[in-house]
């Protein structure tokens, strides 16, 4: 019996970018190529909803979320206020 593990090539993980400006981009690419040395891939957006357009196709194994990005300094404002407080007992 053939293994199949030994003739399958391994498809690397894809990593998702949602970053909106270019040289931004450019920059976390270029970093990530050059720490990984091929092990991933890189699929670039610029806008959140495009993100989660994509991520609806699956196949995405990381995402790298801008925090830059407007509507997510919206989300972690409203996160931050609506979220529980913890409470410590003494």
């Amino acid at each position: 019996m053939k293994n199949d593990s030994m003739t399958t090539p391994m498809v690397p993980p894809k990593i998702l970018l949602i970053e909106s400006d270019a040289v931004g981009a450019d920059a976390i690419c270029a970093t990530l190529a050059a720490a990984g040395s091929g092990s991933f891939d890189v699929e670039w957006v610029r806008r959140l909803s495009e993100g989660l357009e994509r991520l609806s196709k699956r196949g995405i194994a990381a995402v790298l979320l801008a925090l830059s990005l407007p509507i997510v300094r919206v989300l972690g404002r409203s996160t931050r206020c609506s979220a529980p407080r913890p409470t410590f007992r003494y």
